[in-house]
């Protein structure tokens, strides 16, 4: 399932024009950080209060177009268990059984521990 699946107005949109879309989506959002940074940077033409709510407002545009073009993915970790405690264990040996199991014949025979 795309993304257009998931969002109500792209529902029933073919992958190129969701490409086309997005496309159009990131050029409104590069012309809006061009703009708040010449707005913020611009010698003395913004009092703070209104440069800091720019500033807020680029940060936000910055973290939608990150979004759009995935540079957020989450890192992959790798991850040791250094302890261990009875549940694992008994997993562990649950575990062993079934392996034990699953490489016996199949028979119709019952075992006597199961009877």
């Amino acid at each position: 399932m795309g993304k257009a699946d998931h969002h109500p107005i792209l529902q029933g949109t073919s992958a190129p024009e969701v490409e086309e879309a997005r496309k159009v989506d990131l050029q409104l959002i590069d012309q809006l950080i061009d703009r708040l940074w010449r707005t913020i940077t611009a010698s003395d033409s913004l009092d703070l209060s209104a440069k800091n709510n720019a500033s807020a407002t680029l940060l936000k545009a910055l973290d939608r177009r990150a979004r759009y073009l995935g540079l957020d993915a989450p890192a992959a970790a790798e991850v040791t268990v250094t302890h261990r405690g009875p549940a694992d264990a008994e997993l562990a040996q649950m575990i062993s059984e079934a392996k034990m199991r699953a490489s016996m014949p199949i028979t119709d025979e019952v075992p006597e521990d199961a009877r």
